[in-house]
């Protein structure tokens, strides 16, 4: 809708497109220069992880990173702009597909949409592969000897 009502610099589709690549990137860039911090357990370190603080033992509150809550804050409003920026640009790139498969013969109109999500669909393989083995590891709850850092 804001892609139809209001033009950027003239541009009803590529600067709405932009935009969201620029807000993607700049919050994907943010994420990955800052430290992510340490979790509120290290699961590598100790198995008093699933009992409340109170219960864990002394020689094991040195594990507990109990400042952690705190620091996801950042994290998620970064993930909302890359979110957001995502949204945007997907958007403006669907309207733009729309609007050259109008230009399409009859007998071939929508084969160029039809790629389209062909493409984004396999580029969205890897985003799910990543994470399901990379963030698996112990640290993480999971069941694999190695893990990826989050960012």
């Amino acid at each position: 809708m804001l892609t139809d009502c209001v033009p950027i610099f003239g541009s009803r589709r590529k600067s709405w497109m932009l935009l969201g690549w620029v807000f993607a990137i700049l919050g994907l860039g943010i994420m990955a220069f800052i430290p992510f911090g340490s979790p509120y357990c290290d699961r590598t370190k100790t198995t008093s992880c699933p009992l409340p603080y109170a219960l864990v033992p002394a020689s094991d509150q040195s594990f507990f990173n109990l400042d952690a809550p705190n620091q996801g804050s950042l994290f998620i409003l970064l993930s909302m702009l890359v979110s957001f920026g995502s949204v945007i640009a997907q958007s403006a790139s669907d309207a733009l597909v729309v609007e050259y498969a109008k230009r399409e013969p009859m007998a071939i109109r929508g084969r160029l949409l039809t790629v389209c999500a062909i493409c984004r669909g396999a580029a969205g393989i890897p985003a799910v592969l990543i994470p399901a083995f990379g963030l698996n590891g112990v640290q993480y709850n999971g069941s694999f000897s190695f893990a990826l850092a989050p960012n």
